[in-house]
Parts: structure tokens; C-alpha cells; sequence
């Protein structure tokens, strides 16, 4: 019955509220706003409201529950506050109302008007919160992402983060889960139980003392060595406090296939020769595969003229295969230091379908390595009309002496074979009366005359 008093009360004051003044001479508010409580209290949440006047005015305030926060009682629905006094009241939120973990809000309507006067009339809705915390409250999450990818190398390791929402000192126990941990293979859909020997995965610390608000970050170790590759692992992390798991999280660790190559050079890296040699450069490459599976091997020259027995083919692992380079000596005709470099390295991810001639696209490269091969050639350039023998790059034999030289740097022709000859020739230029006119010079390269009528 009070509540609907409260209410028409609003609905009659509504006409006025347009002619609230900037400032009034009077100040309200909650002491404190928000407060805290266990789930596993029973008592309700009480707020303290103050109003306080000044001297030679009158106020009054009606207060009351905001529109479905009904619950909330108020301990007066009205007050006076006489010249510079100050009235306090209480809000209460029920218990009833705090069953659940977590952050609620709660809204009162105040409506505060003037006895002196009537246009000082001023209504505002203020906020109350109330935090329920679990009777432990800890919360348990990854530091970044919690699934990892690893090929080979180091280990895995997932940094945690332990926070403390309680009002006491708190020891978390962290531990593994066994029931939770599996390995999945290709097949998503056939999980299987894995037995890994927990003791192995280490945490850095397995007990952690946090104080009311405290944090501590912890580390999970998960040796490489038990991982199998191309499986997916699951691995569920609890946190206890006295004997009771609180919280709980899921890390995934996906374990791929290490592609890599090594390559050497079975022969000493250097050679020297001279511009006068005709043997062409060769080199037997020895190309390793380092990874944890059979793999498409590419070899890359980087674009230079060389010639290779094989360009890519199969090799198992820690297995290895053998391939000769030949430089030709085309490549050698000046003397000097000439660097070249060979890189090997896997290239399809999958080899179900390995098709003999592959185009190495980059983006299925794996880790790859490379030589760099030197040749020092001593001696004088080779002359211009030097015969030497061109490589087929398919790989077949060397093709008979061309002439590889360059026409811009051959010799003038021989003219002493011709009779006749047109030594110079000019076009009628452009020029007026002065311009020179048209005319060709011919020239009789014998002892002889000639007759150019014929």
C-alpha cells in the first residue's frame, strides 16, 4: 500500500519537473555505493542514505524503489530535513535477492522538492551494487593462447594466471587431470586414451599462497620429447583449494611434422681453374632430410646457368641423396672469383599424391638450408671467337662449339670480298635554300673499273 502512495506521489509532482533549478540548496547521496558479500552469508546488504540542508530552508524527499527493483526496501519512504539538518535512512537488498556469484545492481528513486519553493522540485534514480563472491573465489586462465603448435626443439610451455577474489588468504593446489588427457590422431573422430607419464609435465611451482586480491603467474612445462608427431593433445589443468576443484581449463598442444634439409658439399667448397681449361666445373651436393618424415626435396639454384642431375625427388627420413653440380665454362670466361649458391628444402606438406615434376610454391616450404660454392678462375679473358661448348640445361649432353658471342662486340666486316660497296649515304635534310641535297657514295674496293650500268 505504501508503494502505490510513493507512486501517485511521483505521478502528481511529474507537471512541475520542468521547472527544476540548476542548483539547490540542499546535497544527498549514499556513504558508500557498492558493497561485497559471500554467497554463503545469510544476512541482507544494507546502504546508508544521507540528506542534508541548508539554513533558512525547508526540503523534503520522497524515496522509493525504482521501476522492477521492488525488493529493495527503504527504511522511510519520506523525510524532512529542517534548515542545515541532515537525515539519514536505510536501503536494504534481501538476500533473497543475492543468490548467485557475481556483480548486481540495484536502483532508487528520489524525488526532493522545497518547501519554501514549490519550483525547486528535482528527481534522479542512484545506483547501489552489491558483489556476491563464491565462498572461494579463484579464478584460473592462460596467459595467451591455449593452443600451441610445435615441430621439434624446445618445449611447450603455458604460462597461468592465478587470482585470488576471496577476502582471505588462499593455497591453490594446481595438478593435471588424467581422465581429461588424449591424443587425437589425422582422424578427428577416433580419440584415443594416451598414457603419458603425468610426473613428467611440470609446473614451476604446484602450490601458490595468494593473498585477498593477490595474482601469480605459473608455468606449464610439457617436454617435447612425449609428443608424437602430427597428433593433437588435450590437457586439463585444476586448481583446489582444501581437497575441492574449483576451476578448471583445457590446453591443446598440436604436434606437426619438422620439415628441414641439410645440405654440404662432398668436394672442397673453393675450386680454381684457369680460362683455358675446357672441363667444366663439377660438385657432388650431399642434400639430408632432417625432418620427421618422408618429404618432396627441392634444389634451387637461384636462377643460375648450372646444371643438376636432380632438381627434387623423395627422400626418407635422416635419409640422403647424392646429386652432382656441373658449372659450364661459359660461365667462366673471365677470370675472377665467382660465387654460386644451392638451397635445398622440403616442399609439399603432404605426399599422397607426389606428382615427379613439382613447382615449389613458398608458401609449403619447409626449413631449408643452403651452400655456397666458389670458383676462382685465373688467366686471361678468352678472345671473342673462342669456341666453347654450351650445356643442354634439360640435362643431356653438351651440344656441339657454338658461337656465344655477343654482336655487339664482334669486329667490324670484312669488306675486301665485296667489288662494290655503298660507303656513305645522306637523306635531303630539311633546310631551306641552304639544305643540303641527297647523295650516295659508292666505292670500288678493286684495281679495276667497274660499270655500274651493268
Amino acid at each position: 500500500m505504501k508503494h502505490k502512495y510513493f507512486i501517485l506521489a511521483i505521478l502528481l509532482l511529474l507537471p512541475v519537473f520542468i521547472l527544476i533549478q540548476e542548483s539547490h540548496a540542499y546535497t544527498y547521496g549514499i556513504s558508500i555505493n557498492t558493497e561485497t558479500t559471500l554467497i554463503s552469508d545469510t544476512s541482507d546488504v544494507d546502504f546508508i542514505m544521507f540528506f542534508t540542508g541548508e539554513t533558512g530552508d525547508n526540503h523534503y524527499a520522497i524515496i522509493g524503489p525504482a521501476d522492477g527493483f521492488d525488493a529493495v526496501r527503504i527504511s522511510s519512504a519520506s523525510i524532512d530535513v529542517i534548515g542545515a539538518g541532515t537525515q539519514h535512512l536505510t536501503i536494504t537488498v534481501p538476500r533473497t535477492e543475492l543468490l548467485l556469484a557475481g556483480e548486481h545492481e540495484f536502483e532508487i528513486l528520489v524525488v526532493v522538492g522545497s518547501y519554501v519553493d514549490p519550483k525547486d522540485l528535482s528527481s534522479e534514480k542512484l545506483k547501489v551494487t552489491v558483489t556476491v563472491h563464491d565462498p572461494v573465489d579463484i579464478d584460473l586462465e592462460v596467459v595467451g593462447s591455449d593452443t600451441q603448435k610445435v615441430t621439434r626443439g624446445a618445449d611447450v610451455t603455458f604460462t597461468l594466471r592465478l587470482t585470488n577474489n576471496d577476502t582471505s588468504n588462499r593455497n591453490v593446489d594446481l595438478s593435471l587431470l588424467p581422465n581429461i588427457i588424449r591424443e587425437i590422431n589425422t582422424d578427428p573422430f577416433a580419440p584415443k586414451p594416451v598414457d603419458i607419464d603425468l610426473s613428467q609435465l611440470r609446473f614451476s611451482q604446484s602450490t601458490v599462497t595468494l593473498a585477498p586480491g593477490a595474482s601469480d603467474t605459473i608455468t606449464l612445462i610439457f617436454p617435447r620429447h612425449l609428443l608424437i608427431p602430427n597428433e593433437r593433445y588435450k590437457v586439463a589443468v585444476g586448481a583446489a583449494v582444501d581437497g575441492n576443484f574449483l576451476r578448471s581449463l583445457n590446453l591443446n598442444v598440436s604436434v606437426t611434422f619438422f620439415r628441414g634439409t641439410d645440405i654440404e658439399s662432398l668436394d672442397a667448397f673453393s675450386q680454381t681453374t684457369t680460362t683455358t681449361d675446357t672441363e667444366n666445373i663439377s660438385y657432388t651436393l650431399r642434400i639430408t632430410n632432417t625432418g620427421d618424415n618422408m618429404d618432396v626435396i627441392i634444389v634451387d639454384t637461384q636462377g643460375a646457368n648450372v646444371l643438376l642431375s636432380q632438381r627434387e625427388f623423395l627422400i626418407d627420413p635422416n635419409g640422403y641423396e647424392d646429386i652432382t653440380l656441373r658449372i659450364p665454362r661459359r660461365e667462366l670466361r673471365e677470370p675472377g672469383t665467382y660465387v654460386f649458391e644451392v638451397e635445398a628444402y622440403p616442399w609439399s606438406p603432404e605426399l599422397t599424391d607426389y606428382v615427379p615434376t613439382v613447382a615449389p610454391i613458398h608458401s609449403h616450404r619447409g626449413t631449408g638450408s643452403s651452400v655456397y660454392l666458389e670458383v676462382i678462375v685465373t688467366g686471361d679473358p678468352l678472345p671473342p671467337d673462342d669456341p666453347i661448348s654450351v650445356i643442354d640445361y634439360t640435362g643431356g649432353d653438351p651440344l656441339p662449339p657454338t658461337d656465344l658471342t655477343d654482336p655487339t662486340e664482334q669486329s667490324p666486316p670484312d669488306l675486301s670480298i665485296h667489288k662494290v660497296v655503298f660507303s656513305e649515304f645522306m637523306f635531303a635534310s630539311e633546310g631551306g635554300e641552304n639544305s643540303l641535297p641527297q647523295w650516295i657514295e659508292v666505292y670500288n674496293n678493286t684495281d679495276e673499273d667497274i660499270n655500274l650500268r651493268g
